[in-house]
C-alpha cells in the first residue's frame, strides 16, 4: 500500500490489485487506478467496459497504445482530502473508489532470523545470482526477478538451484559470490535504476538467462521463444487493445529443433 498523504481521509471504496476479481464490482463508478505496470493497464481495460470512468494514474511515461474512450491517464497522486485526489500537476479529480495497482513487497514470514535473509525496499541479500543464498546455499529463492519470460526463466533458475544442490555445479566462495552480488548491485545504480530494481531485468533477461544455464550446464531458453516473448511485448505496447486476439505459430525453436506449438 503507497504511502499516500490523506489516503486514509478517502471515504470510498480503496482496493488493492491484490483483491481485484470481477469488473462488474465497479458498474457505473468512477476509478481511478493508480499505477501503470501490468495489473493497472490489464484491470483498466478490464473494468472500462463496466465502470463509467476510468482515471489511470502513473508516474511512467504515457502509454502509446489506444485506450478505451472512458479510459484517461493522468499524473500520479499527490495527497488525497477526503473525496479529492490532487495529482502531482494540481489537477484534482474525484472518484468513487481507488483501485491500488501499486505492486507488492516480498516476505518470508516463514523464516526465522537465523536464515538471516534481508529485505530492503524489494531488495533481497544476500542472493548470488539472485538465486542461491551466499550464507546458507542449500536455500535458494526461484522467481524473485521481474519483468520477465516468467516461466521459462524459472525453469532454468530451478535447474541452477539443482546443480547446487546435487553438486554438479561447484560455486564460487561466499565471499566471491557477495562482491559479484554487489557488482550486480552498484551496475543497476550506475544505468540510473533505482534500488527496488535490484532485481529488475527487462532486457537483461536473456544475458542473464544465458549466464545461469551455462554454469548449470543446462539448456538456454530456446531463440523462437524469446523472438515470441520480444514480439508479443513490442505488439502489446503498441496494441494494448488487441494485442491479445492475435495468434502466434512456431514453426521451430531457432536452434535446430522442430516444432508445430501454436500459440493463442
Amino acid at each position: 500500500m503507497p504511502k499516500t498523504p490523506g489516503l486514509k481521509s478517502f471515504p470510498g471504496e480503496v482496493m488493492h490489485s491484490h483483491d481485484y476479481r470481477h469488473p462488474q464490482h465497479f458498474q457505473g463508478k468512477t476509478v481511478l487506478v493508480l499505477g501503470s505496470g501490468a495489473s493497472g493497464m490489464d484491470i483498466s481495460l478490464d473494468m472500462s467496459n463496466f465502470a463509467e470512468q476510468v482515471y489511470l494514474c502513473h508516474n511512467k511515461p504515457r502509454i502509446e497504445s489506444r485506450l478505451p474512450a472512458n479510459v484517461q491517464q493522468h499524473q500520479g497522486i499527490n495527497n488525497i482530502d477526503g473525496r479529492h485526489v490532487t495529482l502531482t500537476d494540481g489537477q484534482v479529480l474525484a472518484p468513487d473508489c481507488l483501485l491500488l495497482c501499486t505492486g507488492y513487497e516480498f516476505d518470508f514470514p516463514f523464516l526465522t532470523p537465523k536464515c538471516n535473509v534481508h529485505i530492503h525496499d524489494e531488495r533481497i541479500t544476500p542472493l548470488y545470482k539472485h538465486i542461491v543464498h551466499t550464507q546458507f546455499p542449500t536455500l535458494s529463492f526461484i522467481g524473485i526477478t521481474k519483468i520477465i519470460c516468467p516461466f521459462q526463466q524459472f525453469n532454468v533458475q530451478l535447474k541452477f538451484a539443482l546443480s547446487v544442490l546435487d553438486g554438479s555445479m561447484a560455486l564460487p566462495s561466499r565471499a566471491e559470490m557477495d562482491a559479484d552480488t554487489e557488482r550486480d548491485y552498484q551496475q543497476r545504480l550506475s544505468e540510473g535504476l533505482p534500488h527496488r530494481y535490484a532485481h529488475y531485468m527487462g532486457k537483461k533477461q536473456w544475458d542473464y538467462s544465458d549466464q545461469i544455464a551455462s554454469m548449470a550446464g543446462c539448456k538456454p531458453i530456446s531463440k523462437a521463444v524469446r523472438t515470441l516473448f520480444d514480439s508479443i511485448h513490442a505488439t502489446r505496447v503498441k496494441n494494448l487493445m488487441e494485442y491479445k486476439k492475435i495468434n502466434y505459430s512456431l514453426a521451430d525453436y531457432g536452434d535446430g529443433q522442430e516444432a508445430d506449438r501454436k500459440f493463442m
